[in-house]
């Protein structure tokens, strides 16, 4: 739906071009085959722009959205905000995502160009220094986005094992599972796989999750205390689903005693497991008494 704008606002940038090419040769340009015609018009635009500017287009375009904050961590360059008024004041391709000014994006097709100007290595640092920024930020699930696109995984398993209860409690179930599975075998580690067991809760049966704690605990010499608990949290959800409700109250029960205090979801996960068999059993010794309508 962007594309014939985009390709009237290139035509009009690439007319007002100093130069040796003629309007005429452009505009003839521009009557031809639509994806070329945009690939020789960005060119031109790009080319007229100070290397400053060409070089800080390039490095933004991996992001899909940006800020000036963002882009001086991305670029290095301080005067990000006078870049981006200054892009903004020339039409070049800059889309305000707010009233305020302050976040960005380019057009799709200006993204895909000026990225192709970066090799792999720029584009891979460029994602690591948005991830840093974004978890400085607390914008968790951009900085694991930016950090699996770098393929930092060193970072990605920090940011995960930081960050997948508070993920879990705020409904990333799906994109949590999907970032677990791309972490590459070698950086796996015990709470990742406590993460991915999590994550898997209504989706594994019993074996799979013995197999995860059993790798869980060959990968440890030591186990603290509240890592201890929480496995055994997701020991008694796992019995209390699959119809073991003496185990998952025994399991539950030592869980509470071991579990960190600031770790709720691992507590709201022993709560549960103690109260759904508790109550199920309690409903079927409970006597029952009709209730005689008038």
């Amino acid at each position: 739906t962007e594309g014939w704008a985009a390709g009237l606002q290139l035509a009009a940038l690439s007319l007002r071009q100093p130069g040796p090419v003629d309007s005429a040769r452009r505009v003839y340009t521009f009557a031809g085959a639509r994806q070329h015609v945009f690939a020789y018009l960005m060119e031109e635009v790009l080319y007229h722009q100070p290397e400053e500017v060409r070089q800080f287009l390039r490095e933004t375009a991996v992001l899909g959205q940006f800020s000036a904050s963002l882009c001086t961590a991305v670029t290095g360059q301080q005067d990000a905000d006078r870049l981006l008024a200054q892009l903004a004041a020339a039409n070049l391709f800059l889309t305000p995502l707010d009233d305020q000014g302050q976040w960005y994006r380019y057009h799709p097709l200006f993204a895909e160009m000026l990225r192709a100007g970066l090799d792999e290595t720029a584009v891979q640092t460029c994602h690591r220094r948005a991830a840093h920024w974004y978890a400085e930020q607390q914008l968790l699930p951009d900085a694991i986005h930016h950090a699996l696109a770098a393929s930092d995984y060193d970072l990605l398993v920090r940011l995960l094992e930081q960050t997948y209860k508070t993920l879990l409690a705020n409904g990333f179930l799906v994109s949590l599972q999907k970032w677990l599975a791309a972490v590459p075998n070698e950086f796996q580690t015990p709470r990742l796989r406590l993460a991915f067991a999590w994550a898997r809760i209504y989706e594994s049966g019993e074996a799979d999750l013995q197999r995860t704690l059993t790798g869980i605990r060959e990968q440890l010499t030591a186990m603290d205390g509240p890592l201890q608990g929480e496995m055994l949290a997701v020991q008694a959800i796992y019995s209390s689903l699959y119809g073991q409700p003496e185990q998952s109250i025994e399991w539950a029960k030592q869980a509470l005693g071991l579990i960190a205090p600031d770790d709720f979801l691992s507590l709201a996960a022993a709560y549960q497991a103690l109260a759904t068999p508790t109550a199920i059993r309690a409903s079927l010794t409970a006597p029952w008494t009709p209730t005689l309508r008038p």
